[in-house]
């Protein structure tokens, strides 16, 4: 037995696809490495958000991190 849902116009949400989506959070996350850019490394490729942190003492990578992840929630 199958089932079919009724077709309807999508009203909210991001264009699932190989060029949408991919250039939607690219124009989201524009600004994020001109904020973190000067105390830790951003790699931004498509549909991903990596940061690189590196300190030789634990405290200044503990600080370093939060302030990281702090301006990437704002």
């Amino acid at each position: 037995m199958k089932f079919f849902s009724d077709w309807g116009k999508m009203k909210h949400g991001i264009p699932q696809g190989p060029i949408p989506e991919p250039l939607l959070f690219i124009i989201y996350i524009n600004n994020l490495p001109l904020r973190i850019n000067f105390i830790s490394k951003p790699v931004l490729f498509t549909d991903d958000t990596s940061d690189i942190i590196s300190s030789r003492n634990l405290e200044d990578f503990c600080s370093v991190s939060n302030l990281v992840l702090s301006d990437m929630i704002k």
